[in-house]
């Protein structure tokens, strides 16, 4: 068969779809460089002409997952009309709802990266997340800093903790999917929605605002995710 001519994006693209699917299905650790440029049709020395390694791989994806919640949040992060707390409840608001519209795609990943020997790829994407949407937060807060809402200890630091609190949540999504599954979907939105409503009031604090300013859930949104797994 002729193999068809991309252009050097689509080819890096295509290599990155491919390890994204092989991922999530069979695991970091067992998806081998071969299987990759097998499923994509293209030649090895194409492969290494855009990545170094399987690792350099995974860092990509993990970047490309990052910059695209970015982008997806520009017309928040640019609008003139919003101040620092309304601008982070947006950005937050607009990520779950993502996440509702999504909710299936979002159950395989999540299965996915719970898997042991997707542990690797779970870590590798929270941290380039972190790089990615770190500098953001950051902006978000300083704004609020002039403003004059916000009085964190330290910008950088906040930004930190709201990214590592979700890391955190994830022994708690763990059981609250758990008990989904079990058809326990009251039990299961009682867990998740008490961790998040604990979250914002510890971020309410580290803000210095009043409490119930942050909101990281809406009414019915924990339910609507938890749903998709019962």
């Amino acid at each position: 068969m002729t193999r068809i001519k991309l252009p050097p994006q689509a080819r890096r693209t295509q290599f990155l779809d491919c390890a994204q699917a092989l991922f999530f299905s069979r695991g970091y650790e067992a998806a081998t460089v071969n299987d990759i440029i097998e499923m994509a049709g293209l030649s090895k020395g194409a492969f290494y002409h855009y990545f170094d390694s399987k690792e350099a791989l995974l860092d990509a994806l993990a970047e490309r997952v990052a910059a695209r919640v970015i982008e997806d949040a520009a017309p928040i992060l640019e609008d003139p009309t919003l101040d620092a707390l309304a601008r982070l409840n947006a950005f937050i608001a607009q990520g779950a709802q993502w996440k509702i519209e999504q909710a299936p795609l979002l159950k395989a990943v999540f299965q996915a990266i719970l898997r042991a020997e997707n542990v690797l790829l779970n870590r590798r994407i929270l941290a380039t997340m972190g790089r990615v949407t770190i500098p953001v937060i950051v902006d978000m807060v300083r704004e609020g800093v002039r403003e004059g809402v916000f009085d964190p200890v330290s910008p950088t630091l906040l930004a930190e903790i709201f990214l590592n609190l979700g890391d955190g949540r994830m022994t708690v999504a763990v059981e609250a999917i758990s008990a989904a599954e079990r058809g326990d979907l009251d039990t299961a939105t009682a867990l998740l929605e008490t961790r998040l409503q604990d979250e914002a009031a510890v971020l309410d604090r580290l803000l210095g605002v009043p409490p119930g300013s942050v909101r990281l859930v809406e009414p019915g949104f924990v339910r609507a995710i938890l749903a998709v797994f019962a």
